[in-house]
């Protein structure tokens, strides 16, 4: 390859040049300083050579001067001089290489610093994921804020995030890319986002969101991606207990999923290392959470079948002179369960107003029509005129009353615990960001 550019590249006249203007879009320095304080590991993939890709990576803030910046490619004589397995070996070598030299850069307490930066090329990434290469660079990559891979095509790209993507199943890719050269990377991820810009739509077209310019990758992540990850783990936890009443709760709860905000706007922009980790680290859906559901509703189901026993047991006559019989009792245990799921809704929201109050009223509303109508449905069964027959006790009332205020008064405080030690361990945090930036 060398040698049949060296014998065309000769003796040639320049007839004229072309230069392409490449300008980084607006707010690229301050979406990536943002991306990293939230915790979020930044790789560039791009076709550019190493020194105009390091560059372009100082400029935009995801390398800095006091990194340890780790670079690993080939040079032209290298590539000719060795064959693949040499090639191969020597790499491994300078990856064994540049992973004990982050070894040994750590912290007063013995933990790895990532004031690091891998740089690779795309010949050498040909031979790094391979074998024992692939395992090495994923350590090496760990221990890095920031990767660089030059020079690489677009099925490489692909490979890398594929690399990452399926050696890791715990984290969540996200690649963004702009040009026909990245639909490849974009489908590969977990989520693909695509610029709309002077470089065409396939990007956009092959993409799961599509945003105008690089810096609104913030909002998309920092705001929408945040309230919905929080509102669809609230879904999927008020699923495991209530999934029977969704038909009851449908319109409140898809406003709630909808429009329902933990904090504004600005406030989780500003504090996204406190927030958006949330996310990242599992903190809102995973075993402890998962537990902490069951045992309230098997704690809510105790209280409403001893209420709705008890209740009902000095009451066995009805107006019409019939005995009240166990489906009387389950028929009061299913409306107290409609109550207690419209008011566990309301609980765990974070904004109130006329509309959610309304949707409450709708779905009481459906469920009280809905025992008046299917007893006309099954008038050969033995639930028929349950609900009638019930609204004429007075320990029907009575029931949903203390069966409603036990369980509601303990979700209520736990949720105010759970939010003020919430709002708690943010200010703990602030303190000891403050107490580092003095001393620093």
């Amino acid at each position: 390859m060398y040698e049949v550019q060296e014998l065309i590249e000769n003796n040639l006249i320049l007839v004229g040049a072309t230069a392409i203007e490449d300008k980084m879009q607006d707010k690229v320095e301050e979406t990536i300083n943002d991306l990293k304080k939230a915790g979020i590991k930044i790789w560039v993939l791009t076709g550019d050579k190493v020194e105009t890709a390091i560059n372009i990576g100082l400029s935009c803030k995801l390398l800095s001067k006091n990194m340890n910046q780790y670079i690993v490619k080939l040079s032209g004589d290298f590539d000719q001089k060795l064959d693949e397995n040499s090639i191969y070996i020597e790499v491994y070598q300078r990856l064994q290489d540049i992973y004990n030299q982050i070894s040994y850069n750590r912290d007063k307490n013995g933990i790895i610093l990532l004031n690091n930066s891998f740089i690779i090329t795309g010949d050498a990434l040909i031979y790094s994921t391979k074998g024992e290469n692939k395992d090495l660079i994923l350590k090496i990559t760990n221990y890095c804020s920031s990767v660089l891979c030059c020079r690489v095509s677009p099925k490489q790209k692909q490979q890398i995030v594929t690399l990452v993507r399926d050696n890791n199943p715990k984290i969540s890719t996200l690649a963004i890319g702009d040009g026909a050269n990245d639909v490849n990377m974009i489908n590969a991820a977990h989520i693909g986002v695509g610029i709309l810009g002077i470089e065409g739509q396939q990007a956009a077209r092959a993409s799961d969101y599509a945003v105008g310019e690089f810096k609104f990758l913030k909002n998309l992540l920092f705001f929408h991606g945040r309230e919905c990850y929080r509102r669809n783990t609230r879904l999927v936890c008020f699923s495991f207990i209530k999934i029977w009443f969704l038909i009851f709760l449908i319109l409140f709860f898809f406003s709630i999923q909808v429009y329902d905000n933990e904090y504004q706007y600005k406030t989780l922009l500003q504090n996204k290392q406190n927030y958006y980790e949330q996310g990242i680290k599992n903190k809102l859906l995973n075993m402890k959470v998962f537990g902490y559901w069951i045992m309230n509703a098997f704690w809510q189901s105790i209280i409403i079948t001893f209420f709705s026993y008890y209740t009902l047991e000095s009451n066995f006559i009805n107006s019409n002179g019939f005995t009240l019989n166990y489906w009387t009792d389950g028929a009061l245990v299913l409306t107290i369960a409609i109550f207690i799921a419209n008011l566990k809704v309301l609980i765990i929201s974070f904004q109130y107003n006329l509309a959610y109050l309304l949707f409450i009223i709708i779905s009481i509303l459906y469920y009280i029509m809905m025992t008046k109508v299917i007893p006309f449905m099954f008038r050969q069964s033995d639930t028929y005129s349950v609900f009638n027959d019930i609204l004429d006790c007075p320990n029907f009332y009575f029931g949903i009353i203390l069966s409603i205020g036990s369980t509601s008064f303990l979700d209520y405080g736990i949720e105010l615990w759970n939010r003020w030690n919430q709002d708690l361990q943010y200010r703990n945090n602030q303190k000891q960001k403050i107490l580092q930036e003095y001393y620093d």
